[in-house]
């Protein structure tokens, strides 16, 4: 290993120079060139190389941290839906805080749970989920287990295929941090249906503020009041992801009093 992750820092450009060619290569044809960067150790490495984010550790310390806030803030809520969620963690496993958070903030987003995951068996191989399901061209995050709040093993999906198997004894942030990693390495804009999720993973857990807009820059989009396509706003920040935060923000100054 040490072998290939100095191989892997010398080719780093080319790497790249693939990923941002015109037209861009299929996940296929960099699977093929690349094959250590479809690992968890290669995508987060050369994540960290483009970003200068350690992506693991520090998912890791915002999802303990900050999503136990979040599980606090949604207990002194009194949405139906959301006490459903809540009754059904055990929020002294780290895996379920952990996926809690980001189901509690889809929830509260109004977003679905299957723009992001896809439930599978938990014995279920990459090869039978590609036969078996219609998996969609954007990334997801294949959770094997009899509800997502259980589940023990992940995969993560692109372009229809599943492009990452996940080592058994991996957790679920390790997971997240290949999913959200696959955004930036592979120049992936964030699924519309989606995007207030994955934007506050990116400014509150991850921390990458730019101040030139969001990942996700389709022009239009399904009103969660109508139902009926719309044309989207070009903003610098979600809407939604900034009020929550300052939510969260007063929430926390308040109980600290």
């Amino acid at each position: 290993m040490p072998e290939v992750d100095i191989s892997m820092s010398l080719t780093y450009i080319y790497q790249r120079h693939m990923i941002n060619a015109c037209p861009p290569p299929t996940m296929s044809e960099m699977k093929d060139q690349w094959p250590f960067l479809f690992t968890k150790r290669g995508v987060c490495e050369h994540f960290k190389n483009l970003t200068g984010i350690n992506i693991t550790t520090r998912l890791g310390e915002a999802l303990m941290t900050k999503g136990k806030r979040i599980i606090n803030y949604f207990q002194e809520q009194h949405d139906n839906s959301i006490q459903s969620l809540l009754r059904g963690m055990e929020t002294s496993n780290n895996n379920q805080t952990a996926i809690g958070a980001v189901l509690l903030m889809m929830k509260h987003f109004n977003e679905k749970e299957e723009s992001i995951f896809v439930l599978a068996d938990t014995f279920a191989t990459a090869t039978s989920i590609e036969n078996d399901m219609d998996l969609p061209i954007t990334p997801r995050l294949i959770m094997l287990g009899n509800t997502l709040l259980t589940s023990t093993k992940w995969m993560v999906s692109m372009e229809g295929k599943v492009a990452f198997v996940l080592d058994e004894h991996l957790s679920f942030t390790d997971a997240l941090s290949v999913f959200f990693s696959s955004f930036y390495v592979f120049n992936i804009e964030y699924q519309e249906p989606a995007c207030a999720t994955l934007e506050f993973i990116q400014r509150f857990f991850v921390r990458i503020n730019p101040e030139d807009g969001t990942k996700c820059t389709t022009k239009t989009g399904v009103s969660r009041k109508t139902g009926q396509l719309v044309k989207r706003k070009a903003l610098p920040i979600n809407n939604r992801v900034a009020s929550f935060v300052s939510r969260l923000t007063q929430f926390e100054w308040q109980h600290s009093n």
